[in-house]
């Protein structure tokens, strides 16, 4: 069902080419050297087409900040690349 929902998505010509499936999402604490803050993880898949760019993470607290990262290969790698210290951002 998700995949169908997500080919059909994708042929659609009103919509932008960067969908992406929501393939994880996680509430955890992450400490910025001010006391622990609550974020919501998201992991997105662009699709084995999307190659080189494919996952990206997007991080976000109940406050409104956000960060994110360069899209990766890899989940790992865009876990990486996610600039946590934004969260720390008024």
């Amino acid at each position: 069902m998700g995949d169908q929902a997500f080919d059909w998505l994708k042929r659609r010509a009103d919509i932008f080419q960067e969908c992406r499936r929501v393939i994880g999402t996680y509430r955890v604490y992450h400490d910025l050297g001010k006391g622990p803050i609550e974020v919501t993880v998201t992991v997105l898949d662009a699709g084995p087409d999307a190659g080189l760019t494919r996952y990206s993470v997007e991080a976000a607290t109940d406050d409104g900040r956000f960060a994110t990262g360069s899209p990766q290969p890899q989940v790992d790698l865009a876990l990486s690349h996610v600039r946590w210290t934004d969260l720390g951002k008024p």
